[in-house]
């Protein structure tokens, strides 16, 4: 029996040889340049703006860096900018940049309504990216908070020529109508934006001034931002004095980028053909074309960075590697494979190594055979045991 145990627990054992360590020698930056605008990381094609070094693949995508704030705040061109009434622009700060979106700092519209119904304070909200490499993302929803609401949004008539209108209605009689996490309507309402779009305005209006609601719910709200982000509260929310402050930080505008406003076979073999070695270029099917490149898979790096994407060793750490045999590393891929008595496919996600042996399978064979026998003469004896008695 002990044997048997054995065999088992040998049967088991993980067979992984210790992996050299391979350097991260790749960078996110062109060489000299900075990395880092506060807590914001910033990889090419993006670059901190400097003095004496282009950091960027060109002027849409310089990042400008702002050190008086502490810690520094990165903003985008100054010609890219936020408006929150007509003829207020502020410069478009920059909160999360990734191999596909740009996240940047919210703006929102919103009407506060005395007891009487009369709006004694009101702002809009809106963007404009027109004529660069930036369009708003699928991403993104229009939300409105109240009771009392409905909400509009479109583009900016005269930059942007698209004749589109997308709006919701929220509405409520009392804070029990009101559910937490659902925007279905009730004290909250969201709708979906058309992707592709480089300006918006977004406005906050009135069913009925607030008059039969104005107890618990003196403000309207309207926004666009990323859908994920954003937990809508209950009730709590008309009456919270940071909602503002509150979302304006934590639900981004999504904005999708790319480079140029053509194809990757329109670009290959050109100058404007960013995509290096062990990377593949893809389209970008939404918005005024353009493309992104991606390393392919089993490599990682930054893919718009010469020498291009380096090989993942998936093998690197002995003891978290996707082999229960021997793992062997191959450019963009690796092998599993079991020593000497083993078999199997030597993966941890497969059937891993299990030991060859052909006395233990017998000893199995032959133990399986005796307890069959053994539990057979039990049945037998309790079945004359029932008939004597």
């Amino acid at each position: 029996m002990y044997l048997v145990f054995l065999v088992l627990c040998i049967s088991h054992l993980p067979f992984s040889p210790v992996a050299a360590s391979t350097s991260n020698l790749n960078n996110i930056t062109l060489p000299g340049c900075q990395s880092k605008c506060g807590n914001l990381t910033v990889p090419y094609p993006f670059g901190i703006v400097s003095a004496d070094s282009s950091c960027s693949i060109g002027p849409w995508f310089n990042i400008i860096c702002n050190t008086s704030f502490n810690p520094p705040k990165a903003f985008l061109p100054v010609d890219l900018f936020s408006t929150t009434n007509i003829g207020v622009f502020h410069r478009v700060e920059v909160m999360d940049i990734s191999s596909e979106h740009v996240r940047i700092k919210n703006t929102i519209a919103s009407k506060l309504y005395n007891q009487s119904g009369v709006v004694i304070q009101n702002t809009n909200s809106g963007l404009v990216v027109a004529n660069s490499y930036f369009t708003l993302s699928a991403l993104n929803k229009l939300i409105v908070i109240g009771c009392d609401e409905f909400a509009i949004i479109s583009p900016v008539s005269g930059i942007e020529g698209k004749n589109i209108t997308s709006g919701c209605v929220s509405v409520c009689s009392s804070v029990e109508d009101v559910p937490v996490g659902s925007c279905s309507g009730m004290g909250c309402c969201s709708t979906s934006v058309p992707a592709g779009l480089n300006t918006y305005i977004a406005t906050v209006s009135t069913l009925n001034n607030h008059k039969n609601i104005w107890h618990f719910n003196k403000w309207g709200y309207a926004f666009l931002g990323e859908q994920s982000a954003f937990t809508f509260r209950g009730a709590s929310d008309f009456t919270d004095p940071d909602f503002l402050n509150r979302t304006t930080n934590t639900v981004p505008v999504v904005l999708d980028w790319v480079i140029g406003s053509m194809s990757c076979l329109d670009y290959r073999n050109t100058s404007d053909y960013y995509c290096q070695n062990n990377s593949i270029c893809v389209d970008f099917e939404g918005g005024n074309g353009g493309y992104r490149c991606s390393c392919k898979s089993g490599y990682e790096g930054n893919p718009y960075l010469s020498p291009g994407c380096y090989d993942i060793d998936e093998c690197s750490d002995p003891d978290n590697n996707p082999c229960n045999g021997t793992c062997t590393n191959l450019p963009g891929s690796f092998t599993c494979s079991c020593p000497h008595g083993y078999e199997g496919d030597g993966r941890k996600d497969g059937r891993g190594c299990i030991v060859h042996n052909s006395k233990s399978v017998a000893l199995k064979l032959s133990l399986g055979e005796k307890i069959h026998a053994l539990v057979m003469d039990n049945s037998v004896s309790n079945w004359n045991y029932s008939k004597e008695y």
